[in-house]
């Protein structure tokens, strides 16, 4: 192989998001890294292709990881494989490490809560019908310059939007605020740019845009109601929810609104393509594509 070329990783974990997440993670650390979500896509790769480590979670539909690395062993003995498990017991590391297993991991090493948020994210995107994107950028410590500016401008090259909205300045969480200032310099040439009302929002926010959301109340409830880690946070309470929307519809038409600050409000051709960037987690600023009415 190249000596140039970047160590190739098979990542085999049917949780869509958290494999993502890995694979976005060792992809920064410099590796080529494939992801699979079960094992019958992953022994066909590893058959017809080289691979310089296999990652594995144990539990997978169909053959599991402890079968899958037994296959890998007869056809590739010296293949390095770490095996993967959110449910450590003696007779998995015992059976890993009979087959040769270089690394036997617990799950929570690698951050289960990030896991946790990265899989509500993923079910909120779904709800709404929008494609979602996590950086692994440290929760608290989200920077205004880069690595977030990075991040950002990242996915508005790829897609181009004729809208986005992100967080208010007026926020008393950092990372809102940090969020804020990267995606002005990032999304400087976007036509139109709204900032939405979080629940950390000050009453320095001045919303001068609202949007009846009539249609799209219950759609907003249930994406809400994804974030299961945050329950007991009463900011997620759906009547308070419904109430703040009830109220902002005093400046519109309809019964629900949502408030936004109009920090540009450039006219666009339809179809629009509209960007959201809120600060989550250890994963901001997640970045969701959507169509705008």
């Amino acid at each position: 192989m190249d000596g140039s070329a970047p160590a190739r990783i098979l990542l085999v974990d049917d949780d869509e998001a958290l494999g993502r997440y890995l694979a976005r993670v060792l992809t920064r650390g410099g590796f080529e890294v494939t992801h699979e979500l079960d094992s019958g896509g992953a022994l066909h790769r590893i058959e017809t292709e080289s691979w310089d480590l296999l990652i594995t979670d144990i539990e997978l539909p169909g053959m599991t990881g402890l079968e899958l690395l037994d296959r890998v062993r007869q056809r590739l003995p010296d293949l390095p494989v770490a095996v993967l498990t959110g449910h450590p017991t003696v007779d998995y590391a015992v059976s890993a490490l009979r087959n040769s297993a270089a690394e036997f991991l617990q799950k929570p090493i690698i951050g289960a809560d990030q896991a946790q948020r990265a899989r509500e994210s993923q079910e909120a995107a779904d709800v709404i019908g929008a494609r979602l994107f996590l950086d692994d950028l440290e929760d608290t410590r989200i920077a205004e310059g880069d690595p977030t500016i990075g991040a950002i401008s990242r996915v508005v090259e790829e897609l181009q939007p004729t809208v986005v909205y992100t967080h208010s300045i007026h926020d008393i969480h950092q990372d809102h605020r940090n969020t804020h200032r990267a995606a002005m310099v990032a999304c400087r040439r976007v036509g139109r740019v709204y900032c939405f009302q979080s629940p950390s929002a000050t009453v320095e926010f001045r919303p001068t845009h609202f949007v009846a959301i009539d249609d799209q109340v219950g759609r907003k409830l249930k994406a809400i109601g994804t974030f299961g880690s945050q329950a007991v946070r009463d900011y997620l309470e759906p009547d308070l929810i419904a109430a703040t929307a009830r109220y902002w519809s005093r400046y519109c038409d309809g019964s629900h609104a949502e408030p936004f600050e109009a920090i540009r409000d450039r006219s666009a051709r339809p179809p629009a393509r509209s960007a959201v960037l809120p600060a989550q987690a250890a994963f901001s600023p997640e970045i969701r594509q959507q169509a705008t009415p």
